[in-house]
């Protein structure tokens, strides 16, 4: 196993320590992701940011672990969370 330490890169910040996803914590966001808003989820994984959140959910995306977006109910919840109104609705495969 390595002791290297790593270090800030390129689009990494300088001073913030880099921290893997466990496999509990990738299967919880799988399995939340479409019943979940972002606020929601940010709950979930309290020593997560926010971006480290959406930048897991996209790659989880391009790998296909993701497939689908939120549901229609998450999508209202979110947009009463950020104090604005739902203006469409969301059509969801059948």
């Amino acid at each position: 196993m390595s002791t290297k330490k790593k270090t800030a890169g390129p689009g990494r910040r300088a001073g913030k320590k880099i921290r893997g996803w466990s496999f509990s914590d990738e299967k919880k966001l799988i399995d939340n992701y479409q019943i979940k808003t972002i606020q929601e989820l940010i709950t979930m994984f309290p020593n997560r940011s926010q971006e480290s959140i959406n930048n897991k959910i996209k790659r989880l995306k391009a790998a296909g672990k993701i497939k689908g977006g939120k549901n229609e109910d998450t999508v209202k919840r979110a947009y009463n969370q950020r104090g604005q109104d739902v203006f469409f609705t969301v059509e969801q495969p059948k």
